[in-house]
C-alpha cells in the first residue's frame, strides 16, 4: 500500500542536501575563480571540462552498477561525504604561478575523483529519496521541500563568488573564504546524516541488484523507448543551461553590466524570491497540469528572458530577465525529481525490477554530461571572444560577445530540449496510469 510521508520525515531527508552544497561551494564559481583569480586562460578549463564529460559516462555507469549492486544507500552517502570535502579544498591550492601543463595535468586528476565522489553521493542520496517515497505528491513535496532548505547554501554559494569575484580581495582572502565554507558544510554533513538510515527505505520484493550486462541492455531499451529516451534529452539541455547559469551570470553582470556589490547581486538576490513562488506553485501546477506540462510552460517562460538578455538593454531590464529566469529553472529544479520517480515507476512495471541505480546513473550521466558540455561550451565561447580575466575592464567587442554568448547559449539550450520535452509522451493522464498500475503490481506481489 502506498505511504504518506510526513513534514519531519520530509524535513530530515531534506536536510542533508543543505549540507552537503556548502561543501561545493567552489563549483557555483569554478570559472571565474580560475580565469580571474588564478588569471588561468579559459581554453585549459574548456579542454578539461570536455574530456570531464566523456569520463563521466563510464564513471555515472561504474557508479549505477555500485549503487544497484549493494543497494545500501545510506551507507553510500556517508562514505562519500569525506572524499567530497578532501577534493573540494585541494582546488583551492592551485597556484597560479604553476605551469599550464602541470596545472591541466592536476585540475583533469582532481575533478575525476571529485567528480566520481559526487556522482556516488548524489546518485544515493536520490535513491533514497525515490525509495523512501512512493508516489509523486510525496516525491514533488520532498523536492520542494530540498529546494526551500537549499536557499540557505544557495545564498552563500552565489553571493560569496559574486561579492568576492567583482570586489578587491586577494587571493588569500578568497582561499580562506571558500575553505570555511567547505569546513562548515562538513561539519554540518556529519550533523545531518544521522537522519538517513536504511530501516526507513520502502521494501519492494522487486528490489534486485544490477550486473553490467544489465545496465547495457538497460541502455540498449532506453534507445529504443521514446518515453526514457525523450526524457533523458530533454534533460540533458536543460540540465546544460541549469549548471552554467551562474557562470554566466557572473561574466554578465561584472563583464556585461560592469556591476559590482550589491548591485551584482541584487538580480540574483530577487530571482531568489521568484523561486521561492515557483516552489510553492510547482506543486500546484503539477496537481493542474501534470509533471510535463508545467515543466514546459515555465521553460519557455525562461527561454524568453534569456532571448532578452541578447539586447543592449540597461540594468532595470537585465535585472528583470534574470529574475523571471528563475520561473523555468524553479520549476526544473523541483519537477525533475518527480519526473525522473515516473520513469523509474514504468521501468519497474514493464521489467519486474526496481533499477534505481541504473536509472539513476543514466540520469545522472545526461546531467554530467550536460553540466560539462555547457561549461566547456561556454568556457570556448569566452576564448573566442579574447576574454581576459586579468582584465579589470574588457574591450566593447568582447562586452558584446558576453552578451551574446549569455543569451545565445541559454536560448540554444532551451529551445532543444523543449523540443524534446514536448514529444515526452507522459501527460498527466498518463503519469496516473503508470502510479496506479504499479500500486496494483506490487499489492499483487505482495498477495504472492
Amino acid at each position: 500500500m502506498a505511504r504518506k510521508l510526513s513534514f519531519r520525515h520530509k524535513l530530515e531527508i531534506s536536510a542533508l542536501g543543505l549540507s552537503v552544497a556548502l561543501i561545493m561551494v567552489l563549483d557555483v564559481g569554478f570559472m571565474k575563480y580560475f580565469t580571474d583569480v588564478l588569471g588561468f586562460k579559459p581554453s585549459i578549463l574548456s579542454r578539461v571540462l570536455s574530456l570531464i564529460a566523456v569520463i563521466t559516462i563510464f564513471s555515472n555507469i561504474f557508479s549505477g552498477v555500485i549503487t544497484d549492486k549493494y543497494a545500501k544507500y545510506a551507507r553510500l552517502v556517508k562514505f562519500s561525504l569525506f572524499p567530497i570535502a578532501i577534493l573540494a579544498a585541494a582546488l583551492l591550492f592551485i597556484q597560479p604561478q604553476w605551469n599550464e601543463s602541470f596545472v591541466y595535468v592536476f585540475l583533469l586528476a582532481i575533478m575525476i575523483m571529485y567528480d566520481f565522489a559526487k556522482l556516488i553521493f548524489n546518485m544515493n542520496y536520490m535513491a533514497y529519496i525515490l525509495n523512501v517515497t512512493d508516489n509523486a505528491e510525496d516525491r514533488t513535496g520532498v523536492s520542494a521541500l530540498r529546494n526551500y532548505l537549499g536557499f540557505i547554501p544557495a545564498a552563500i554559494n552565489s553571493l560569496v563568488p559574486m561579492l568576492l569575484f567583482t570586489g578587491d580581495f586577494s587571493k588569500q582572502t578568497i582561499t580562506i573564504i571558500f575553505l570555511s565554507c567547505i569546513i562548515l558544510g562538513f561539519v554540518l554533513s556529519l550533523i545531518s546524516i544521522r537522519s538517513i538510515r536504511e530501516d526507513l527505505l520502502l521494501s519492494h520484493s522487486s528490489d534486485q541488484g544490477v550486473s553490467f550486462r544489465e545496465m547495457w541492455d538497460t541502455l540498449k531499451t532506453v534507445i529504443k523507448n521514446k518515453e526514457y529516451l525523450f526524457y533523458f534529452l530533454a534533460i540533458l539541455f536543460f540540465n546544460g543551461l541549469a549548471a552554467v547559469y551562474y557562470d554566466m551570470y557572473m561574466y554578465y553582470m561584472d563583464n556585461v553590466m560592469g556591476a559590482t556589490g550589491l548591485m551584482a547581486v541584487l538580480p540574483d538576490v530577487i530571482g531568489a524570491f521568484v523561486q521561492a513562488v515557483i516552489f510553492g506553485v510547482a506543486i500546484k501546477a503539477t496537481a493542474q497540469f501534470g509533471t510535463r506540462n508545467a515543466l514546459g510552460y515555465g521553460m519557455f517562460i525562461t527561454l524568453i528572458c534569456y532571448a532578452g538578455l541578447m539586447l543592449p538593454f540597461g540594468y532595470v531590464p537585465v535585472a528583470i530577465f534574470y529574475a523571471l529566469s528563475m520561473v523555468g529553472l524553479g520549476m526544473f529544479y523541483t519537477l525533475q525529481v518527480p519526473l525522473l520517480g515516473t520513469i523509474m515507476d514504468l521501468d519497474e512495471l514493464q521489467t519486474g525490477k526496481r533499477k534505481s541505480g541504473t536509472i539513476l546513473a543514466m540520469n545522472s550521466i545526461v546531467i554530467a554530461v550536460g553540466l560539462q558540455l555547457s561549461k566547456a561550451i561556454f568556457a570556448e565561447l569566452l576564448s573566442i571572444v579574447n576574454y581576459d580575466g586579468t582584465q579589470s575592464v574588457q574591450p566593447e567587442e568582447v562586452v558584446n560577445g558576453i552578451r551574446m554568448s549569455v543569451g545565445g547559449l541559454g536560448v540554444v539550450l532551451l529551445g532543444i530540449g523543449l523540443v524534446f520535452l514536448f514529444f515526452l509522451p507522459l501527460g498527466k493522464k498518463r503519469e496516473q496510469e503508470i502510479a496506479h498500475s504499479l500500486e496494483v503490481q506490487r499489492n499483487q506481489l505482495e498477495e504472492e
